[in-house]
């Protein structure tokens, strides 16, 4: 049960992975100090309350203007004819986009934005899936 080929894929993944953690732990750690110079400004402009007890604040970024991604999955299927995967779909709309193809991250999530899109073509063609 010793698969080379396997075991290697295994650990340029896992490598792969790890270098993202480093990645995000370094994002984390200048996240971090600019806060902490934040909440110094905060103090010497006389702030008196715990900045910690200030609510985070997340900004979606929209990657599609209204309805743009259900006219470009429309079209790609109805190119296509047959049936395809999510992901695939989704790399097809990025590549149309002219968007970074190796960005796994943008690939993930332009295929949770496809899913979607997706069933509700699927469900005015009367198709079952």
């Amino acid at each position: 049960m010793n698969d080379p080929h396997v075991i290697t894929a295994l650990v340029s993944k896992r490598s792969e992975l790890a270098g993202g953690l480093i990645k995000l732990d370094k994002q984390r750690a200048a996240i971090k100090s600019r806060l902490s110079h934040v909440d110094q400004t905060l103090k010497m402009f006389g702030y008196q309350d715990n900045p910690n007890q200030i609510a985070p604040r997340c900004r979606y970024v929209r990657l599609f203007k209204r309805g743009e991604l259900h006219h470009i999955v429309a079209e790609i299927m109805r190119k296509a004819q047959s049936s395809m995967p999510n992901k695939e779909i989704a790399a097809m709309v990025i590549r149309m986009k002219g968007w970074d193809s190796s960005d796994t991250d943008l690939l993930d999530r332009v295929t949770q934005s496809v899913k979607p899109s997706r069933r509700s073509i699927d469900r005015k063609l009367g198709r079952t899936g």
